[in-house]
């Protein structure tokens, strides 16, 4: 057996590929949304964006394969772990203890801001992705329609309020998992934390509510 085959089959190892894997979705959210930002500047800019992205078949796919990859990655990891960890020790993940209040809501919690993530997912990419964008201002359009709708409004902020809960909570447990647990800067990474799902929040939820208003 290889040191490979060792460590993914380990219980911490497993739990830090999931960490690992979870670091990279958090990445990939901040680049979406910056690129989702060029909304604000108009349809020509924001298709010209998109097309820019799908354009290049040979690097798309690899690209597409390589994100699906790290989702599926995380989210089999999450299931088996939150499986492993119920069954050992009443469900704390990433190896970390849950301490009181806050904390033990957030761990206790994630497998269902998870499996609800999934579900928006699924959703988003039917709409946005998968819609036909042969209409008035392409991919634009699309989504200037879709948030005319009261419904998808309020369903698309409450999944971002269950991402940005899910995320905070998941890089201190992540970085946890990788040792970086110490009084002197505990504090720091809860603050960077809360700090990084608050832009995730209030940046993906300003982009329906400007489509509501802006009529």
């Amino acid at each position: 057996m290889s040191w490979i085959t060792r460590y993914c089959s380990s219980s911490i190892g497993r739990k830090q590929i999931m960490a690992k894997t979870g670091l990279m979705l958090c990445g990939f959210l901040i680049v979406h949304l910056a690129g989702n930002m060029l909304l604000y500047v108009g349809p020509e800019a924001f298709n010209a964006y998109a097309e820019k992205l799908t354009s290049n078949k040979f690097l798309l796919i690899p690209a597409e394969i390589v994100l699906f990859s790290i989702f599926a990655a995380h989210i089999f990891l999450a299931i088996k772990l939150t499986i492993e960890n119920r069954s050992a020790r009443g469900g704390v993940r990433y190896d970390v203890n849950a301490q009181a209040g806050e904390m033990s809501f957030a761990t206790k919690t994630m497998p269902i801001t998870g499996m609800s993530i999934l579900i928006f997912l699924v959703i988003h990419l039917v709409n946005f992705k998968f819609a036909d964008h042969n209409v008035e201002f392409g991919l634009y359009g699309v989504i200037q329609t879709h948030f005319h709708n009261i419904f998808w409004v309020v369903y698309y902020i409450i999944s971002m309020g269950l991402l940005a809960f899910h995320v905070g909570h998941g890089l201190q447990s992540a970085f946890k998992t990788y040792g970086l647990s110490h009084p002197n800067y505990n504090d720091i990474i809860k603050n960077l934390s809360i700090g990084y799902a608050a832009i995730i929040f209030i940046g993906y939820s300003s982009i329906p509510v400007y489509f509501f208003f802006k009529g």
